[in-house]
């Protein structure tokens, strides 16, 4: 797979994770400033090509009373980010940003990944 193909792979993977609220693979700006993502959640075939691992969706349930303030949350960024990245799809939103930081330097603390090495531009 070429360098964009792998690109638009994290795209996809992102909003699927996005729909099922899986928080711990990318370290995008939805989800606390905490979670740094897990490059160990993406496998690459003999190939180069892309593989999303350990897709744990977390749901969060509006029946039970200590969930309910973190679904109001979610909701709120996720309305958020969506509309922001729709009114100026060609600029870098500061949640999307945490991605491209991730890809270059990845999360040496915790995981121990050193990054792709390159930014992937803006």
């Amino acid at each position: 797979a070429c360098g964009r193909e792998v690109l638009q792979f994290f795209g996809s993977v992102l909003v699927f994770d996005m729909l099922v609220n899986n928080f711990d693979r990318l370290p995008c700006g939805l989800w606390s400033t905490l979670n740094q993502g897990n490059p160990g959640n993406v496998m690459f075939t003999e190939s180069d090509t892309p593989i999303p691992i350990d897709n744990m969706p977390w749901c969060i349930r509006a029946d039970v009373t200590q969930q309910q303030q973190l679904r109001v949350e979610y909701l709120k960024n996720a309305k958020v980010l969506v509309r922001a990245v729709a009114a100026e799809p060609d600029v870098e939103h500061p949640g999307f940003k945490r991605i491209r930081d991730f890809l270059h330097t990845g999360c040496r603390e915790g995981h121990g990944w050193l990054g792709l090495g390159i930014d992937i531009g803006e």
